[in-house]
């Protein structure tokens, strides 16, 4: 944090504002600094064409909007996969979750992708045709609430067959 020093009887008022000594940086030039032997490999999990490697560097940063008399320490994470520069920045502490753990949660952003678009394919959640805010509740609600009885029953059926589908369970039912 900068704290402005007391302006001499000679240069005027007294500063309000706080002011960084430091430039701002975008993520894609602070990963130009961080030498390569720093970032740390990670396999994230077997894919059916070989395993998914990465390699991640973690640090703590600090944010300021410019204008507001605070600033937020965050945590900086960067994971490079096959040239594909990719960061994200959190609120978890380094003592809380280790580098894999915070590469895993990145790179699995699909676990709440995947549902909501299965829900628009299978459950029909694209497919109203209504005026009212009220009608529209009603659908999503219901549509929410089938995903709901689909996982159910594949959550009933996963020893028995573990690639089952929505599709399937609608077939079952019919």
């Amino acid at each position: 944090m900068f704290i402005p020093e007391p302006a001499q009887p000679d240069k005027g008022c007294n500063a309000t504002r706080l002011k960084t000594e430091s430039k701002a940086l975008t993520v894609a030039a602070f990963r130009g600094r961080v030498p390569n032997e720093d970032f740390k490999p990670i396999t994230i999990r077997e894919g059916t064409k070989g395993a998914l490697k990465s390699s991640a560097y973690y640090q703590e940063v600090y944010t300021w909007d410019g204008t507001s008399s605070i600033y937020q320490k965050r945590s900086l994470l960067i994971r490079v996969t096959d040239g594909t520069l990719k960061y994200t920045l959190t609120d978890a502490a380094a003592t809380e979750l280790s580098l894999y753990q915070l590469v895993l949660m990145q790179a699995q952003r699909c676990l709440w992708k995947v549902p909501s678009w299965r829900n628009k394919q299978d459950m029909g959640m694209s497919e109203y045709q209504v005026r009212g805010r009220r009608a529209w509740y009603h659908h999503i609600a219901r549509c929410i609430m089938a995903q709901g009885y689909v996982l159910q029953e594949k959550l009933l059926a996963k020893d028995d067959y573990p690639l089952l589908s929505a599709y399937g369970v609608s077939q079952v039912i019919i």
